[in-house]
């Protein structure tokens, strides 16, 4: 969260070392371009990838948020400099064998629902799940996607959803479901 009106945050990104070598080598960052104190929050995205997909990685890692920071001109709005380059220390992520997630589970569906929103609606009521990053504001009328997480009914655990959407004048709402949790039987 950037909440200085007179600054903006730039190239906004986590970097995660571990302590030790867990087999989890880093694939990408997606960072915040730009976050302003009207901008804010926003999410930036790390991913790794399991260098052994048959055995768990365990370890703690450090975290360090990254930012290059400018300071704003209040008359224009614009850019006084080219900014200087930040770094906090942030709280160690610890990763257990609690935090892996099965394979995914991908379901096609078309649905006679004529709207995202009545699409969506059924997707939380019936998998207990809540919208993740804004998502579930439709920026297309077309296309859209909506991430989800939650905890599934009858002690299903947690999941995460991912919903692709296509809407068709007259024709509603075809969609396809990933679906990944911590228990088979959710997906």
């Amino acid at each position: 969260t950037q909440t200085a009106p007179i600054m903006i945050i730039e190239q906004v990104s986590v970097i995660m070392q571990s302590q030790v070598d867990c087999g989890l080598p880093e694939d990408f960052i997606i960072p915040v371009l730009a976050l302003r104190s009207s901008t804010s929050p926003g999410i930036a995205y790390i991913s790794f990838s399991q260098d052994n997909p048959e055995e768990y990685a365990f370890g703690s890692s450090q975290c360090v948020l990254r930012v290059i920071s400018k300071e704003l001109d209040p008359s224009t709005g614009e850019c006084k400099d080219k900014g200087y380059e930040d770094k906090y220390q942030l709280e160690d992520v610890e990763l257990a064998a609690s935090g892996y997630y099965l394979i995914p589970t991908t379901i096609l569906l078309t649905t006679s629902h004529l709207t995202f929103a009545a699409t969506y609606d059924s997707i939380i009521e019936i998998l207990n799940v809540e919208p993740l990053g804004g998502t579930e504001m439709p920026t297309s009328p077309s296309i859209h996607i909506l991430q989800l997480s939650g905890l599934v009914n009858g002690s299903g655990g947690k999941v995460l959803v991912r919903c692709q959407m296509a809407h068709t004048e007259g024709e509603g709402v075809t969609q396809e479901l990933g679906i990944c949790g911590e228990q088979e039987r959710a997906c």
